[in-house]
């Protein structure tokens, strides 16, 4: 079984109140450790989330680059649990006219946005792709996430093993953004034999979604049955470890 996660952890934002990000820290912890995925799609971190997250899940080492291809602003880094799959090899590529140019990006946008990729291989040798995203969410850059999802569409069909996307991709499961990219890929929550937990996912530390929308996705493409998908709620004393719920998957591989 191969089980991969996308999970928004929100950035170290200092007006969150009780919800900042040194009383979250161990809730995040503690979610993965529990639900121990294979692979899990991250959005939003900086490098001292992801050392934190290092530092209290040590089961887990982690791949990627921030946006600026540097150590500072947020990353949309793939973390992976180091006793279940191998990393063997990854990279990233920018939502732009140039997606090997580090920063760049397509017009309309008001900042770049960065995909990372993995190709792993699991305990039993079998080889798959993870790619991650975090798309645009203002209004005006609705043109340029657009063509974010077509490149993000080109870059996995040109992958001829079984691939896996992650991601926010601040739009609504079943419109345009996701009309791009489900023709090739299929969506695991609609897939899935066993689903559980709310469909809207982003709920603003609350644990009331705020909307029955779903912005959160794991789509996956090749020779993968999911038997599970879920919206996990954990709260751990009180306190939510994002303002979105991660979404789980469990696969099977068709040999």
């Amino acid at each position: 079984m191969l089980t991969v996660m996308t999970f928004n952890i929100r950035y170290p934002e200092p007006s969150d109140g009780p919800h900042i990000w040194e009383n979250r820290r161990d809730a995040v912890a503690s979610l993965l450790r529990g639900a121990m995925p294979d692979v899990a799609g991250l959005q939003e971190p900086v490098i001292e989330q992801m050392e934190d997250i290092a530092s209290c899940a040590p089961g887990y080492r982690w791949v990627g680059l921030s946006r600026y291809g540097n150590r500072f602003e947020k990353y949309t880094p793939l973390l992976y649990r180091k006793d279940a799959v191998t990393p063997i090899q990854w990279g990233s590529f920018w939502l732009s006219e140039t997606p090997e140019v580090v920063a760049s990006a397509y017009d309309g946008m008001e900042k770049p946005r960065v995909v990372t990729w993995g190709l792993f291989r699991d305990n039993k040798a079998r080889t798959f792709a993870v790619f991650n995203a975090h798309l645009q969410y203002k209004p005006a850059e609705h043109s340029a996430k657009l063509r974010s999802a077509a490149l993000i569409r080109d870059r996995i069909a040109c992958v001829s093993i079984p691939a896996v996307l992650t991601g926010d991709f601040n739009h609504p499961a079943g419109e345009e953004v996701y009309r791009t990219l489900t023709p090739m890929l299929s969506d695991a929550w609609l897939q899935a034999s066993d689903r559980s937990g709310p469909e809207g996912t982003f709920h603003g530390f609350t644990g009331r979604p705020k909307s029955a929308r779903r912005i959160d996705w794991i789509l996956f493409k090749g020779n993968l049955w999911v038997t599970r998908c879920c919206a996990l709620t954990n709260s751990y004393n009180g306190l939510y470890p994002s303002d979105h719920f991660p979404v789980m998957a469990d696969f099977e591989f068709h040999e």
